[in-house]
């Protein structure tokens, strides 16, 4: 037991010593290069990020090279890294939808003198400079607190997310779960269901839970394609707004899902807000190197719960999933 915690003590250490090294750059004379590295890049969340990050990058004078897969595969996001790496950039801000899969790459990239942040998700080894990334479990919770006020704290619950070793998703509703199994005794939580990114997988496990649990009350899904599958499962059985539907993110077809009455409340991120500090934190590190920038360990971005009575509003136009930054 000491041995493995020694080993583990080590092992922090050298990811720190690792982070620290990041020596300063000089700025060429067409400005830093970043790449920018993300699983799924065609989701709304990312076109988000991308108008927001492209704004403060053009006015930090960074040359911005935007890429993803359109997979949630670890394999086919590493190609792409592997690309990028290629082309020698400044430094890299990368999405890792694993939470173990780009451990060895980003050390790879440290040792090179390529600083990498983390965003969006994060790594379960602190090897990067710093990691930027939506308050996930403090969502989660949220969003039990605002579904409990909508069934009055009793009844039987399902969770939808999308695949194991996903540790976004497995925050989300680990937040979730602690609330409604420490505060509300009235209610059963039912064991968690992988949709992996499937709206139909999710309709089919909907239908079937609400075939077998006669005193479902609600549904909270991690991700819009659970949250379609949910929605379109309640309609066919007739259960919209009976059985209560809480989402997370805010994707044109969520809001306009949510004025229709499908949802009942969506759980958002700010994608704007991490598209512009991952690129503010990543000049600051290639200006003044990682040591001096110092950079905290975590920047938790916020988060907002949008009901048919604020979503319209000022106040939640940060938070809807758009491809332009107009009135902002």
């Amino acid at each position: 037991m000491i041995a493995s915690l020694l080993c583990g003590t080590v092992v922090a250490a050298v990811a720190v010593s690792s982070a620290a090294s990041q020596d300063a750059k000089p700025e060429p004379d067409g400005g830093y290069t970043v790449g920018f590295v993300a699983p799924m890049i065609q989701l709304p969340f990312y076109a988000a990020m991308k108008c927001s990050a492209e704004k403060t990058a053009k006015k930090n004078n960074i040359n911005l090279l935007w890429q993803g897969s359109t997979t949630s595969s670890p394999r086919d996001m590493m190609q792409i890294v592997q690309a990028l790496v290629a082309q020698n950039p400044d430094g890299m801000l990368l999405a890792p939808w694993d939470a173990t899969a780009f451990i060895a790459s980003t050390k790879e990239m440290m040792s090179a003198g390529i600083p990498v942040i983390t965003v969006d998700g994060s790594l379960n080894e602190p090897v990067d400079v710093a990691n930027i990334r939506t308050g996930n479990i403090a969502a989660g919770k949220q969003a039990a607190e605002d579904l409990m006020k909508i069934v009055g704290g009793k009844g039987t619950v399902l969770i939808l997310t999308d695949s194991p070793g996903n540790k976004v998703q497995t925050e989300r509703y680990s937040g979730f779960k602690e609330v409604l199994e420490s505060k509300f005794k009235g209610v059963t939580v039912l064991p968690v269901q992988y949709v992996n990114s499937q709206a139909a997988k999710a309709s089919t496990i909907t239908s079937a839970t609400i075939a077998a649990n006669p005193d479902l009350v609600a549904i909270y899904t991690t991700q819009d394609a659970g949250g379609e599958g949910a929605a379109n499962a309640l309609r066919a059985a007739g259960k919209t707004g009976e059985i209560k539907l809480v989402g997370f993110d805010a994707t044109p077809a969520q809001v306009e899902n949510l004025k229709a009455g499908n949802y009942d409340a969506l759980v958002s991120q700010a994608p704007y807000d991490i598209g512009e500090q991952m690129i503010v934190a990543m000049k600051k590190v290639l200006v003044e190197g990682a040591a001096k920038a110092g950079l905290p360990r975590d920047t938790l971005t916020g988060f907002k719960t949008l009901t048919r009575e604020n979503v319209d509003l000022p106040e939640s136009r940060r938070y809807v999933f758009r491809s332009d930054c107009a009135d902002l």
